[in-house]
């Protein structure tokens, strides 16, 4: 800049000796093209143009403060919006007021709510599911239903200069219940009531936050005839989900991974947990949930696509006291029937351990799925 500097003032003084005083009243009447080339004068220009910002005075920056700076985005897949990036907020920049909610929801489990301050969207939810089938073979009719209900108040922190994002509490209902006319050795009927808590902060090291929740609850077990209490942590951080589209096709996908530590007990003498083979069992283990939407341009086939998303979520684990290692995979595709996504067909394919009771699964299933996320307040979806 130095030496474009000293330029300018050679070219002046030879302009200033070689045109008349009248002539050179006005900077504008000294061709400067006549004495650099087009490329020295085009770097001239630019390096003028960032000596003048500099020169700025303060004051004068100070009179205009900056808005509040648009939110960085990363694709927003399975209805994930991702929060602030943690920075020093402006002078003249007051914090917006923050914001709170009541909200229903009816889903199939937690991996398929996410965080309740970031649910994942209706449309994308795989849903609570309920069925009915019939063996003639072996005069055999089942009823089926698994999903959980759950009543969450969210207060979010709206300033995105604000380290805090916000906290919600629900408390919750989940059920999962098989009961078979003939088979009665096959029937699953368990209900876990608890509470659930989730506190969030950005991250100041990366875009997205850290997201802590904690869950208190205890399952009934009716075929078993027992009760566990069981206390879960999850460490859910936003800034390692990633999003995007399959290369080539119509496919978008969001991939949220997270940490899970899990103790049950049961409070029944005589009565063992089928995740360690004793009375206790503590699980710790990571856990990631990956979403499928798809979409395409205007069209009879791909107005059918559109109506399709896929869920998967795979959870690997470590028993503390036993040592033993375990899985547990669910998956679905859903069909959503309305435009809203509240009602839908899915398949859904299930192995390893079960979640709440530890018994073995290896399990395909055509069902009915339901799920709902509605504002008590003002009776809209959300």
């Amino acid at each position: 800049m130095r030496t474009l500097l000293a330029l300018l003032g050679i070219i002046i003084v030879g302009c200033l000796r070689t045109t008349s005083a009248s002539a050179c009243g006005d900077i504008a009447s000294c061709d400067l093209r006549k004495y650099m080339t087009s490329s020295e004068f085009e770097a001239f220009k630019k390096a003028l143009a960032a000596k003048r910002r500099s020169m700025q005075p303060r004051a004068q920056m100070a009179q205009t403060p900056p808005s509040n700076p648009p939110i960085q985005d990363w694709p927003v897949v399975g209805g994930f919006e991702p929060r602030r990036v943690p920075i020093i907020r402006p002078a003249g920049v007051e914090p917006l007021p923050p914001s709170s909610a009541l909200q229903f929801f009816l889903r199939k489990d937690f991996a398929d709510v996410s965080l309740f301050s970031l649910p994942t969207a209706t449309a994308d939810a795989a849903g609570a599911e309920f069925s009915y089938s019939r063996d003639n073979i072996v005069r055999d009719t089942t009823f089926a239903g698994t999903g959980l209900v759950a009543l969450a108040y969210r207060y979010i922190s709206e300033d995105r200069f604000d380290p805090f994002v916000g906290w919600t509490i629900a408390p919750y209902v989940a059920f999962n219940r098989e009961m078979h006319s003939r088979k009665i050795d096959d029937n699953v009927d368990t209900k876990t009531f608890g509470i659930s808590g989730e506190t969030g902060y950005q991250n100041p090291m990366f875009v997205g936050a850290d997201y802590f929740r904690g869950r208190l609850a205890a399952v009934s077990d009716d075929i078993r005839l027992s009760t566990n209490v069981s206390g879960t942590f999850e460490w859910l951080p936003t800034y390692a989900w990633v999003g995007g589209t399959l290369p080539g096709t119509y496919v978008n996908f969001s991939f949220r991974p997270e940490a899970v530590v899990q103790y049950d007990s049961t409070t029944e003498n005589g009565k063992i947990l089928l995740f360690s083979g004793r009375r206790e069992a503590l699980r710790a283990g990571p856990q990631a949930h990956l979403f499928f939407k798809f979409y395409g341009p205007p069209g009879p086939v791909y107005d059918v696509l559109r109506q399709f998303s896929a869920n998967v979520t795979y959870h690997w684990w470590t028993e503390i006291y036993s040592g033993r290692r375990e899985s547990w995979f669910d998956s679905s595709l859903t069909y959503n029937i309305d435009p809203d996504g509240t009602i839908g067909l899915k398949l859904s394919y299930k192995r390893g351990q079960d979640e709440q009771t530890g018994a073995k699964m290896d399990l395909y299933k055509l069902s009915l799925a339901a799920k709902l996320c509605a504002d008590v307040f003002s009776r809209t979806t959300c």
